[in-house]
């Protein structure tokens, strides 16, 4: 959580973690909270981290742009300042970042703001604006010679009369089938039998026939020929 004390003509910018320690970002003089250095009527956006736990803005423009604070951040180093025109609206980015933790501000003016959506872990709510955000759920598959994948995707959209927006996407990780038998070869050497390939489907059908896993070989060795119709293709014999 961001914390502003005044003091005099002086404004403090703190970043509060939830063990509640305290760390001082920065000191500006004459500043005060939200106004850009040098422009004035503007809203400040940023992405802060402290530890492992991290806060992101995301503001939507009234043309449609995206500004997306954590993306912004992935670009600057600390002491960075400028300026930029993003979509056609002039903003100033400023990092504050400390030895440990990332604090970059951008200021927007306000009249250019449609929305603005806070994200703290994946999580999404929406502080500047009259619209809500909706996600909707899909899953992409795709097929290779061998597997059969599948991955859940979310994405997130800013809904306002009738209007989407894409504001960010969650990607878990993709899970995969085989498709057919698994593929393995068989060597003989010093009167014992190694089977290598695709054998982590099919190790119960291994350890039945008498198999033992050998870490240092990454295979199954046998003491005697193992069968193995209709349980794996063998592409070869050595």
């Amino acid at each position: 959580m961001l914390v502003w004390l005044r003091y005099g003509n002086e404004s403090f910018i703190y970043l509060l973690c939830a063990s509640l320690e305290v760390e001082v970002a920065c000191v500006i003089p004459g500043q005060t909270p939200g106004q850009a250095p040098g422009q004035d009527e503007s809203i400040e956006i940023g992405f802060h981290t402290c530890g492992s736990r991290y806060s992101n803005d995301i503001c939507i423009l009234k043309n449609g742009v995206v500004v997306n604070a954590r993306e912004v951040s992935r670009y600057m180093t600390k002491g960075d300042r400028y300026t930029k025109v993003v979509g056609g609206v002039r903003i100033v980015v400023v990092d504050r970042s400390s030895r440990k933790n990332i604090h970059v501000s951008i200021f927007i003016p306000s009249e250019r703001v449609l929305a603005i959506i806070s994200e703290m872990w994946g999580e999404y709510r929406v502080r500047v604006g009259k619209g809500r955000v909706e996600g909707e759920e899909k899953v992409e598959k795709w097929v290779n010679e061998r597997y059969e994948y599948e991955k859940r995707v979310i994405n997130y959209y800013y809904v306002e009369d009738g209007e989407k927006i894409l504001i960010g996407k969650r990607e878990y990780e993709p899970t995969r089938k085989l498709i057919g038998l698994p593929r393995v070869t068989i060597e003989t050497k010093d009167g014992k039998v190694i089977v290598r390939g695709d054998t982590y489907h099919i190790k119960d059908a291994l350890k039945l026939q008498g198999g033992r896993w050998n870490p240092d070989l990454k295979a199954w060795v046998f003491d005697r020929m193992p069968n193995l119709d209709g349980v794996a293709e063998v592409e070869g014999v050595r």
